[in-house]
């Protein structure tokens, strides 16, 4: 039987209460959000902190749950993967919730993030600008380049799987989530890769980068080129069309040199703007000079039209 709540209803967990919300678009069901393996819903607490319940589907409920989250603990402090930060409903330990409610068996409560998936911002036309693009493409690839040097894999990095948060001024925050399928190199088998996101990874960089999606067609592949290219330069296409081209994800540019390649863009932005600014204001100061040149040859032309009529009255 599926998990409904009512809305406001509350749970207890480990002695504190939470609330379930309202949903924005209808007040009478509780804010959740389906996807294939769980449903998310937003919980309150006393302090008004908002907080996400997943919910898993009866095929997915396992205590491999609470195990994974052991191991996502210690990453939940690298920008980006606040989502590790997790307490899993472990029947033993939460027996009167699990009594009343047994679909919330190995369910995972966890901070709630702000923010869009990429999915939804690829899907409407300027939800997102270039410049907050470049920025969250930046804090993605900090973020991948971490895990890859941990030999850490998220193993399902897709569009709806990035969450974009763009409720700050001038600033750009991004959440990874749909973290149950992370391999950790502690218990890596034979088919273990610590670069297997390369590839994943860097067609969502190019989708931040581009505002358009990266489909498996060449056409489509070489016209994401050809935007990365004339907004960000040759370094950043460059990386991208090495990752299109590689034929293993091991062999894709790593997430340290996409790093290197956006700051180098960034920089020839700057250049750019610089540039362009020096030459506004030499065009400027040459508009000035000019315009006082003229009204200098205004004021003579003045004067000696005054001295010829002065010398025609004498004469």
């Amino acid at each position: 039987m599926p998990f409904r709540p009512n809305v406001f209803e509350i749970i207890s967990i480990d002695g504190k209460e939470y609330r379930f919300n309202p949903h924005p678009a209808n007040a009478e069901s509780a804010f959740a959000i389906t996807g294939k393996r769980a449903t998310v819903y937003q919980l309150q607490d006393e302090q008004d902190a908002l907080f996400a319940l997943k919910v898993f589907s009866l095929a997915y409920r396992s205590p491999q749950i609470a195990a994974q989250a052991l191991q996502l603990a210690p990453l939940q402090s690298i920008p980006g993967l606040e989502a590790c930060n997790r307490r899993v409903l472990i029947p033993v330990e939460q027996a009167e919730l699990v009594i009343t409610h047994p679909e919330l068996r190995y369910a995972v409560l966890m901070p709630w993030l702000a923010g869009r998936t990429l999915e939804e911002l690829l899907s409407e036309e300027d939800a997102l600008t270039p410049e907050q693009g470049l920025m969250a493409a930046q804090k993605l690839a900090e973020t991948l380049a971490e895990l890859e040097a941990r030999g850490v894999v998220h193993g399902n990095l897709n569009p709806s799987n990035l969450l974009v948060d763009l409720s700050a001024p001038d600033e750009v925050a991004i959440h990874l989530v749909g973290l149950e399928g992370m391999r950790f190199d502690t218990a890596q088998g034979a088919d273990f890769d610590a670069t297997s996101d390369s590839f994943d990874g860097a067609m969502l960089l190019a989708e931040l980068l581009s505002g358009e999606v990266v489909r498996e067609d060449t056409a489509s592949q070489e016209h994401v080129a050809e935007i990365i290219e004339d907004r960000w330069g040759r370094a950043i296409c460059d990386v991208y069309e090495r990752a299109v081209s590689s034929p293993t994800p091991a062999q894709c540019p790593p997430f340290s040199e996409w790093i290197d390649s956006l700051d180098e863009g960034v920089n020839s932005q700057e250049t750019k703007i610089t540039n362009l600014e020096q030459s506004e204001s030499s065009s400027n100061c040459s508009n000035s000079a000019i315009s006082i040149i003229l009204t200098v040859i205004d004021v003579i032309t003045i004067m000696l039209g005054l001295i010829v009529i002065i010398l025609l009255f004498i004469l």
